[in-house]
């Protein structure tokens, strides 16, 4: 709740901001590189008890802060291509309220993300595709069955989100994204874990060269 109010804060105070900002083309072809504060929240929890055979309530997820950075060119008004790096710090897995292991995720993707152009304020959706590289450590082996893991596969990247110009030059960015992957891990001998998504929303700035 706290990372939500912060976000609306932020949100809120930029939309004032912008209001006094001066007259300009923000719709301009270009270069730009922006870096976001992000929240990633985890939607596999089932998935895992499922793998590793245990009920709810004995095994339940966590959700994790990281970073995400891009770098696109915007080639038409309504359209950019980016490149975006992803980390998350780590998605914990608590066994019996005992954190026995994290999910560390690398997502990258290159994005073609589609605007409607209204002056100061310019929401968009996204598509992207990538490699996701993802790292298991286990705290203790015995309760999720495995030792330490790694895996990479394709990812999917899908969301929305908006700028808000504060200048020509500078904007504040919010999204939100689903994160989907082919990653798996071998978690017991009855079956694997596959399908780790989760949701990551972030804030950040936005510079246009």
């Amino acid at each position: 709740m706290r990372f939500q109010r912060t976000l609306l804060i932020i949100l809120a105070s930029s939309l004032l901001l912008a209001g006094h900002a001066q007259a300009g083309d923000y719709s301009r072809s270009g270069v730009y590189a922006g870096v976001n504060g992000a929240y990633g929240i985890d939607l596999f929890g089932d998935d895992l008890r499922g793998a590793a055979g245990l009920p709810a309530g004995v095994v339940d997820m966590g959700n994790s802060w990281g970073l995400n950075a891009r770098l696109g060119g915007r080639l038409l008004s309504f359209l950019a291509l980016e490149f975006q790096y992803e980390w998350m710090h780590g998605i914990p897995v608590n066994f019996l309220g005992l954190e026995v292991a994290t999910f560390k995720p690398h997502t990258i993707t290159g994005n073609l993300k589609f605007y409607i152009p209204i002056k100061i304020v310019q929401p968009y959706i996204l598509a992207g595709a990538g490699v996701g590289i993802w790292k298991l450590d286990v705290r203790y082996p015995l309760a999720i069955g495995q030792l330490d893991q790694s895996s990479t596969g394709f990812a999917a990247r899908l969301g929305a989100g908006v700028d808000i110009y504060l200048t020509e030059k500078v904007a504040l960015n919010v999204e939100g994204a689903g994160v989907l992957n082919t990653t798996s891990f071998d978690i017991s001998s009855a079956d694997d874990l596959s399908g780790l998504y989760y949701f990551s929303v972030s804030a950040g700035i936005l510079y246009r060269f």
